[in-house]
């Protein structure tokens, strides 16, 4: 079992508001017991203190059990992410696999000498958030943080998993010593830089680096990141033009995008194309299209950002088959309005700016 933190939140996102987050990364799912809808608390009742850690039981685990749970969680609203069965009042737990969950009498069966009780109160307990496009380590520096403060800035949130989207070789070799030193507690997958955001090739340096699949590991090899055009440094590749002149930039050609998915595919990577104006998005699908070649996109290749996105390719993600990760406040890597786009726009609205 992974990371679990416990934290009252006013807001989340700025629009979510829960009273308690119990954020569990889970990696198994065994159920025993069916679901049934836990208990809630009145309206008009006080709201009832945290949950609390209760002293580990004194009584054997039932003959119905074969196995006792290391933690269990009773006395709460389970939300399971199975449609058939969408909450329970309590889960059981033994290392990274579940053992049950149902009712509280069903899975205090799974109680034993040595078992963690936690008592939810009537609080929430759910899987944790995952991010799926994050710098949040190899960025830390910049906000002012280390690597501890902006995981545990992560955790208190509800992210247990995330995807760092930049890794070069370097920092790869610094996530690897982290977790080594047992200090990591996000699951973490990582996005091997083919080139940096301004389009320098850094090659197949990835390659010494296979991606894993193993369940349960905490640091894995995600897949390889490439950068299609500007944004972050240069422009969004734009086929309308910028009022000063020019379409952007674009760091390749299509001929040289199709080679590079096409070879990591091969090797057995998932691609994610950092893609921000329509000639970069264009550019991207077709070289997805091109590696894929007609079968399903079962490495699930992905675009980044597509904030510019021409009505023409929105049919296209789904007719190839592509992940496309869409931003909310910030979909160009920047604020609209700052001096990144209004110095090229000026108060002339954006083509097809969160056309999806």
């Amino acid at each position: 079992m992974g990371y679990i933190e416990r934290e009252k939140m006013e807001n989340l996102s700025g629009t979510i508001r829960v009273s308690l987050l119990v954020a569990l990364f889970l990696t198994a799912c065994l159920p025993s017991a069916p679901a049934t809808t836990s208990k809630t608390a009145s309206p008009s009742a006080s709201p009832s203190p945290p949950p609390t850690r209760t002293p580990t039981s004194t009584a054997p685990p039932t003959a119905a059990s074969s196995e006792v749970a290391d933690v269990l969680f009773y006395h709460g609203t389970i939300l399971t992410m199975e449609t058939d069965h969408p909450t329970a009042q309590a889960i059981a737990l033994q290392g990274a696999k579940i053992l049950a969950i149902g009712s509280d009498d069903d899975v205090l069966a799974y109680r034993g000498p040595a078992t963690q009780t936690i008592d939810l109160q009537g609080y929430t307990l759910m899987p944790g958030f995952v991010d799926a496009h994050s710098h949040l380590f190899n960025d830390a520096a910049t906000a002012g943080l280390d690597m501890d403060q902006a995981q545990q800035q992560a955790l208190e949130y509800g992210i247990t998993t995330f995807a760092d989207m930049f890794v070069t070789e370097e920092f790869l070799a610094e996530m690897r010593a982290y977790e080594q030193d047992g200090n990591l507690r996000l699951r973490t997958s990582l996005y091997l830089a083919y080139t940096d955001p301004c389009g320098t090739l850094y090659g197949d340096w990835y390659k010494q680096y296979p991606p894993t699949r193993t369940p349960g590991e905490m640091l894995r090899i995600g897949g390889v990141k490439m950068f299609a055009d500007g944004g972050v440094c240069g422009k969004a590749a734009l086929s309308t033009g910028y009022p000063g002149g020019g379409n952007g930039d674009l760091w390749f050609t299509q001929e040289a995008l199709n080679r590079a998915v096409a070879e990591a595919q091969k090797a057995g990577y998932q691609v994610a194309i950092h893609a921000q104006g329509d000639l970069a998005i264009e550019q991207a699908q077709n070289a997805i299209a091109f590696a894929l070649d007609g079968k399903p996109n079962t490495y699930r290749h992905r675009i980044e950002h597509n904030p510019f996105a021409r009505p023409d390719l929105l049919p296209r993600y789904s007719e190839i088959g592509i992940v496309p990760t869409a931003f909310g406040e910030y979909p160009t890597c920047a604020e609209v309005n700052d001096h990144l786009y209004s110095a090229y726009f000026g108060d002339e609205p954006m083509p097809w700016l969160e056309n999806w």
